[in-house]
């Protein structure tokens, strides 16, 4: 893969990590790559996938919320559950 510096700092994530850059240098690929570590070291964890179109983005904490949990709600909720739930979340725009 070639981040060996990314790939260690992501292995013991923060409670938010944030992954970012100019188009088209691997992020969402560095992206996955974490992913897949992180579910084998923690066969509890969830993960989810999220792409989002540009239009999206006024509906976008609805959305996410009802793609993780099957309820409905806003801001409040989905950092609630953000907060409350281990998961590797990846929103992309690819």
């Amino acid at each position: 893969m070639g981040r060996r510096e990314e790939l260690e700092r992501l292995q013991t994530p923060e409670a938010v990590t944030l992954i970012y850059g100019l188009p088209g240098i691997g992020k969402s690929e560095l992206a996955y790559h974490v992913e897949g570590m992180l579910l084998s070291a923690d066969p509890a964890m969830r993960a989810t996938r999220v792409i989002v179109e540009p239009h999206h983005e006024v509906v976008f904490c609805s959305y996410l919320l009802a793609r993780l949990t099957d309820r409905s709600g806003g801001l409040a909720e989905l950092v609630d559950e953000l907060a409350t739930t281990p998961r590797v979340l990846i929103i992309d725009d690819a």
